[in-house]
C-alpha cells in the first residue's frame, strides 16, 4: 500500500516553541534563505518566494526550512556547500527520509554535521495540519551541547563523530 500526502501545500511556518530553540542556539538567526514575506522568524536577513535562497550566499547563523517536494535535494546541495565555509546552520524541518541517497551520500558524511535532532512524535505546524510525517532537524558546525540544551526537550540529539 502506498500512502501519499493529499495536501498540496508545500511551505509550513515553522513551530514557535522549534523557533524559540534555533534563536537561541544561534543567538539570533542571521539569515532564513527560505521564508514567509513577513519573515515571521526575525532573521535579520531573509529571502522568500520569489525570491531564491539557493541563489544568494549564505552566513554563520542561517536556519532553513525549505518547502517540502521535488526541490529538497537542492537545498540540501546548497546547504552542504555552505556548510563548508564553516557557517552554523540549521537545516529545515524536513521530512525524515534516511533512505534517500542525498541522505546517505550527502548530508550523513559531511565533515560539518555535528548533530542530529530527531523530534518527538510528528511536529504540528502553526497553520498546517499536524503529525503528517516524522521530522528532523540537522545541524552543521554547531555544538551538540548546545542543540541538546536549548532543544532537547523538543526530542532526542544525537552528536555526530565522524572519527
Amino acid at each position: 500500500m502506498i500512502h501519499r500526502l493529499q495536501c498540496q501545500k508545500r511551505d509550513y511556518r515553522t513551530p514557535f516553541d522549534v523557533a524559540q530553540g534555533i534563536r537561541h542556539v544561534f543567538d539570533g538567526i542571521a539569515l532564513d534563505p527560505c521564508t514567509s514575506p513577513d519573515n515571521h522568524l526575525g532573521a535579520a536577513r531573509y529571502c522568500s518566494l520569489p525570491g531564491d535562497g539557493r541563489a544568494i550566499p549564505w552566513e554563520d547563523a542561517t536556519y532553513c526550512n525549505p518547502p517540502f517536494g521535488d526541490q529538497v535535494e537542492s537545498w540540501m546541495g546548497k546547504t552542504a556547500l555552505e556548510a563548508r565555509h564553516g557557517w552554523r546552520v540549521g537545516l529545515m524541518l524536513s521530512v525524515s527520509r534516511t533512505e534517500t541517497r542525498y541522505f546517505q551520500s550527502l548530508l550523513l558524511r559531511h565533515p560539518s554535521l555535528t548533530a542530529v535532532l530527531y523530534f518527538k512524535g510528528k511536529l504540528r505546524f502553526d497553520e498546517g495540519p499536524g503529525g503528517m510525517l516524522a521530522s528532523w532537524m540537522l545541524w552543521f558546525n554547531t555544538s551538540p551541547c548546545d542543540v541538546r540544551r536549548w532543544m532537547g526537550h523538543l526530542g532526542t540529539v544525537h552528536g555526530v563523530d565522524h572519527g
